[in-house]
């Protein structure tokens, strides 16, 4: 197995990942401290990967032709001699159009750098407005998306979270609006939790609102959707609330995975034995047609193919394809600095036979590509105009979906399966 490492020119930086993580959440606004030009490619985003949240005029100046994510738009006059006037009247301003309950100023480079002061502003406006507003340092030099987003979740349940009476549900920790298909995976896992009567008390950070983020405190477990986003969220929980985190828990991707974390919540619930295991049995029945007739063509047992991604969807994606079809991931390119700290053990039979790539950059997907071959490639819109055979879009960024195809689940094997037929076919 080898290991290459190259800059990471493939997902957004920290301050993207920030707005993604207020955004997500109903009743919070992300405002960008920083130019119009740092703030373009996060209305993008959220644009592109929340296409049902809230909309703002893009008329409005501090828009500047987005719906999403307003902006300071601070400049060299309010670098050298202070950006307080102009950060009040915008924050006054996305009060006075929003009415949100939280206010997120997240610093671009510039405002990070020259490192304002600006919590006396913050708790002054917190009384006048009469909204919470927290302020997350999150420049683009710090890194990648996942750093963005962790700082971001970290501050949300320091100002948001308190301790509460009762028990709401489970909580679900990691799914980010950077995921793609983010919302048919969570309307999924919801589907199959529902069936077995668990309730979800909040999703974070992506699909709840602030009065769920309040009562994480009433979590009876932390699962994580996610390691690379969400333990770091699920460990500051545990600290400061008392919430248990689900160790181990398998990620729903596959017949078996999704089985094993559906039987994990159980057991820990104390409920084991009301697991039935129907839903895999039925998934089963109607992907063997399928499968047989790719088998008896030659398309599937043998196949390779190259997965490139964040780790928490190209690790289980990858084990599911070679445990279960018979397809070899020869090339991984993981996405992203979050790296959990058992994510080799979790390649399983995967370690040493499946080439790692850590952070690649474009160049070094094309040549990987270019050189390996493989048969089909599961990745982003990026991998797929380099792709030598089929291409599946599975992670940001990709094309929109309007139906409800997810990847994780039950549903989630169907909409794979269907997917690798129509390509090979």
């Amino acid at each position: 197995m080898s290991v290459a490492s190259h800059c990471r020119f493939d997902l957004p930086c920290a301050m993207v990942g920030a707005v993604c993580a207020i955004e997500g959440l109903r009743g919070a606004v992300a405002v960008v401290n920083g130019s119009t030009a740092c703030k373009y490619l996060a209305g993008r985003v959220v644009e592109v990967q929340d296409p049902f949240g809230p909309r703002l005029d893009p008329r409005w100046p501090g828009c500047f032709g987005q719906t999403r994510v307003p902006c300071t738009n601070i400049d060299q006059e309010d670098i050298i001699f202070g950006m307080e006037g102009k950060v009040a009247a915008a924050l006054r301003e996305v009060h006075q159009r929003c009415r949100p309950r939280l206010i997120a100023l997240v610093n671009g480079c510039a405002a990070a750098a020259i490192g304002e002061d600006l919590t006396g502003l913050a708790a002054g406006l917190e009384e006048e407005l009469g909204c919470s507003i927290i302020i997350i340092d999150a420049p683009g030099f710090l890194g990648d998306a996942v750093i963005g987003w962790q700082r971001a979740i970290r501050a949300l349940v320091m100002k948001m979270a308190r301790p509460m009476e009762g028990e709401g549900g489970i909580n679900i920790i990691g799914p980010s609006l950077l995921h793609g298909n983010w919302a048919n995976d969570l309307a999924e896992i919801r589907r199959l939790l529902a069936g077995y009567g668990v309730p979800v008390n909040c999703v974070l950070a992506a699909g709840s609102d602030l009065d769920q983020v309040e009562s994480l405190g009433r979590g009876l477990v932390n699962v994580v959707l996610a390691p690379d986003y969400g333990l770091d969220a699920a460990g500051l929980l545990e600290e400061r609330l008392g919430v248990p985190t689900l160790k181990d828990v398998p990620l729903p991707y596959g017949i078996d995975g999704t089985d094993g974390f559906l039987r994990a919540i159980l057991e820990h619930l104390g409920r084991g034995t009301e697991f039935s295991g129907e839903q895999g049995a039925s998934t089963y029945r109607r992907i063997i047609p399928g499968l047989a007739e790719l088998d008896r063509r030659g398309r599937l047992g043998g196949a390779s193919a190259a997965l490139f991604g964040r780790p928490s969807l190209v690790i289980p994606l990858g084990r599911w394809l070679y445990e279960y079809l018979g397809i070899l991931p020869i090339v991984m390119g993981l996405k992203g600095s979050g790296l959990w700290e058992n994510w080799r053990q979790d390649l399983g039979p995967l370690a040493g036979r499946t080439r790692l790539l850590l952070h690649p950059s474009p160049l070094k997907v094309k040549e990987v590509l270019i050189e390996a071959r493989p048969d089909m490639v599961f990745g982003s819109a990026l991998e797929r105009a380099w792709a030598p055979g089929a291409a599946i879009e599975v992670d940001y960024p990709m094309g929109p979906l309007f139906t409800v195809r997810p990847f994780m689940g039950y549903r989630g094997v169907l909409t794979l399966v269907e997917e690798i037929y129509h390509s090979c076919m």
